[in-house]
């Protein structure tokens, strides 16, 4: 529904779930404000209390799991990226390998799109890179569209 002010709002009315949480999606260039969830009384749950978290099973979880440890430190340069990382082989030797992706901003807004790809190995050798780096565009945490496959089997970097 459209308000008064011109801005779209939407409103649904869903009792699929008890508890839970929600999420905004949209097919196009979207800036999401001001999002209000509500319940009401007989669902027993006040919006603003939060809800109870499952502790025995994640510490139960968190125990049987190993703990992370710090494995490698690898300085990016110019072309570092916010968490938009890929990993897969890409140069024939069997081993992981990363490409860093680097977003930029286009348009007005938070909108961004691949600036910068960087292959390379976990021992720091850059592989290849496609685009410009920029050091100002590191800081995006949104994902890209972009996935990373060896399509000819043939260990190609290109």
């Amino acid at each position: 529904m459209i308000g008064t002010t011109n801005r779209v709002t939407l409103e649904a009315h869903d009792t699929t779930f008890a508890e839970g949480k929600i999420g905004l999606t949209s097919d196009m260039p979207t800036r999401f404000d001001a999002v209000r969830v509500t319940a009401t009384l007989k669902s027993g749950r006040s919006p603003s209390r939060p809800v109870p978290r499952d502790r025995p099973r994640k510490t139960a979880w968190w125990r049987r799991n190993p703990r992370m440890v710090l494995w490698r430190k690898m300085a990016l340069g110019d072309f570092g990226t916010g968490r938009c990382l890929r990993f897969g082989e890409l140069n024939g030797d069997g081993k992981l390998d990363v490409l860093v992706v680097q977003q930029r901003r286009y348009g007005q807004g938070s909108h961004s799109e691949v600036g910068c790809l960087t292959a390379m190995t976990f021992d720091g050798q850059i592989l290849w890179q496609n685009g410009s780096p920029d050091p100002w565009n590191d800081r995006l945490s949104n994902d890209v569209g972009v996935q990373i496959h060896d399509l000819t089997a043939t260990g190609a970097t290109r």
